[in-house]
């Protein structure tokens, strides 16, 4: 007499004894452990996604820090480069007299009128035909061209001019000296007009 196993003997029996008994058991599926480093947190029902670029554990993610350095620079261009356009462009420069060889000599407008007020400098002036006064103290000036009109006041002056209509001087040690024609001559004080 041969001997039987119980799936041998009723297959389909044995079956439903299985299954009995994993309803009556309190059975729970197995619970993986979340795997963070790879920014993966499955949830039931849901299939997992992936980073573009996992990341193993142990390393760390790069990060793009721009340089503080640069950044401050930039920030400083972007401000100091117009304040720097606007005081170049809209500060009369030529008054404060800081850069009279690069503007070359003054002018007077042509038959118009120019009031120099200066001392302790040496200065060219192109008349144009047209009035110029000049006040101050130890200005050593060269009048081109013709004036109209020239009005010397202060002392200590030294000024040639080419011609001129009329001159007028007043003040204390001043010497004009003209090169050419027979203008009008006014003067007060302790000065000399002269042709040379």
């Amino acid at each position: 007499m041969s001997y039987l196993s119980p799936e041998q003997e009723d297959p389909e029996k044995r079956i439903r004894e299985l299954e009995r008994g994993l309803a009556d058991a309190d059975y729970q599926a197995p619970q993986y452990p979340q795997i963070s480093n790879y920014g993966v947190s499955p949830a039931a029902g849901s299939t997992p996604t992936w980073p573009a670029n996992p990341v193993p554990s142990g390393f760390p993610a790069p990060a793009f820090k721009p340089r503080r350095s640069w950044t401050r620079l930039i920030g400083f261009l972007g401000f100091a480069f117009p304040v720097v356009i606007a005081f170049a462009l809209f500060i009369p420069w030529r008054e404060f007299g800081l850069f009279d060889g690069l503007f070359g000599p003054t002018k007077v407008p042509q038959g118009g009128s120019l009031v120099v007020n200066e001392s302790n400098k040496t200065k060219t002036i192109e008349c144009n035909d047209g009035r110029l006064t000049l006040n101050g103290h130890n200005l050593q000036a060269t009048v081109t061209g013709h004036c109209a009109h020239l009005f010397v006041n202060g002392w200590n002056h030294q000024v040639t001019v080419d011609s001129a209509d009329s001159i007028e001087v007043n003040g204390m040690n001043t010497v004009v000296v003209y090169h050419s024609g027979k203008p009008a001559i006014d003067t007060n004080g302790n000065v000399t007009v002269k042709r040379g």
